[in-house]
């Protein structure tokens, strides 16, 4: 895995999420595995960014976003489930994702009873999503920093 774009991190994310599901195992929720993905990659030493929003446009003019699980490092996607098995739709969400951020590289992986994992790559993957905008950090009111 190490030859494809991203590749060691994508590697590191896996043994993340492996690590989460050794500690966890199956039954929670979506939410729950995505919070403790992100503290095992913060501890990792990873920008780790839940919920991460996306603009969608078509034909130039702003229709909507999308709010993604979790963005590493400004390069990966990663898109958490916690069922049965993978459907063809959570691999259409995925995709759809790194269509919005521009294209770059994504991981689709399943915290169900059986762990599974998918990596996508669409346009340039080496593009690190080019269409997602610096979050911008301003300082608010008490010093809290407010993105």
């Amino acid at each position: 895995m190490n030859d494809f774009p991203h590749g060691e991190l994508t590697h590191k994310i896996i043994a993340a999420f492996f690590k989460v599901y050794n500690e966890l195992g199956h039954g929670f929720s979506e939410q729950i595995y995505r919070r403790a993905l992100a503290i095992v990659l913060r501890e990792m030493g990873f920008e780790a960014i839940e919920e991460r929003q996306i603009k969608v446009f078509f034909h130039g003019a702003l229709i909507g976003k999308v709010i993604v699980d979790i963005v590493v490092d400004g390069k990966i996607i990663i898109e958490i489930k916690a069922a049965k098995e993978l459907e063809a739709r959570d691999e259409a969400q995925l995709l759809n994702y790194l269509k919005c951020a521009g294209g770059g590289i994504g991981l689709l992986v399943n915290f169900g009873r059986t762990l599974s994992y998918k990596r996508f790559a669409m346009g340039n993957p080496l593009a690190n999503l080019p269409n997602l905008a610096p979050i911008a950090v301003v300082e608010g009111p008490d010093d809290e920093a407010l993105v």
